[in-house]
């Protein structure tokens, strides 16, 4: 199942190499963990990278890669997304993503989502939010999430995430709900911490849990990172 995440790997480092400094706009690579509060053997290690290359000066794509590695389990679950952005203006992009999502139900399911985005820059304040859907095997998966990051000062920031999904053919929904704070060293570095409630009804068997997760992250380029965040239904259902 690891297999299409390194065959992505792959292409995307050859892609990256061709590009010359002028289209290259940003990237991000981190590692974070996830556990519940009240069983801490409940939780994953989650590995990620993205860079975004500019065609443009207001189009551009971006491209993500995570690793989903569940304390319990064995196998890991991927996801490699594709987000195609346009920058209406210097303070709102518009995107639309679509991709994968490597063992959701099982060890060889491939599962294809495919959505909406928008960004918006107020200066301190940051937001995002997206909408997408995902149809496989019978099921129709509709998620969607909103996210705010507001400078404290120049090092400091407060930020908040609200993630929802609906499986409808497994009558499955999932909702994440968090707030954190991350601190950003000079040379980009970032580290955060953040706490939140997971919420899971599966059939009638419902999950009410709190959680922690702490992370750290390094950006590159002229946009200190990239444009959009990771689109998967791990980020409100994860794989424990």
């Amino acid at each position: 199942m690891i297999k299409p995440f390194f065959v992505f790997l792959s292409t995307f480092g050859i892609m990256a190499a061709s590009v010359n400094a002028q289209q290259f706009d940003g990237a991000e690579i981190g590692v974070s963990t996830f556990a519940l509060t009240d069983d801490s053997d409940l939780g994953y290690n989650q590995l990620y990278g993205s860079v975004e290359i500019g065609l443009s000066k207001r189009l551009s794509f971006q491209i993500d890669a995570n690793i989903y590695d569940g304390y319990t389990f064995d196998d890991n679950t991927e996801n490699v997304m594709l987000h195609t952005i346009y920058d209406v203006s210097d303070y709102f992009s518009f995107g639309l993503f679509a991709g994968f999502d490597y063992g959701l139900q099982s060890d060889d399911d491939n599962t294809t989502l495919f959505g909406l985005e928008g960004a918006y820059n107020l200066g301190r304040l940051d937001t995002e939010w997206y909408f997408g859907q995902y149809h496989e095997d019978g099921d129709t998966a509709t998620f969607f999430g909103l996210q705010g990051d507001f400078a404290l000062t120049d090092a400091v920031s407060v930020f908040g995430d609200f993630d929802r999904t609906f499986i409808d053919g497994r009558d499955v929904k999932g909702r994440r709900l968090a707030i954190g704070l991350a601190y950003e060293f000079e040379n980009r570095a970032k580290i955060f911490a953040k706490v939140g409630q997971f919420e899971l009804d599966a059939d009638g068997n419902d999950a009410d849990e709190p959680y922690v997760q702490i992370g750290a992250s390094l950006t590159f380029g002229p946009n200190n990172g990239t444009t959009f965040s990771t689109r998967s239904v791990f980020e409100s259902i994860p794989n424990l």
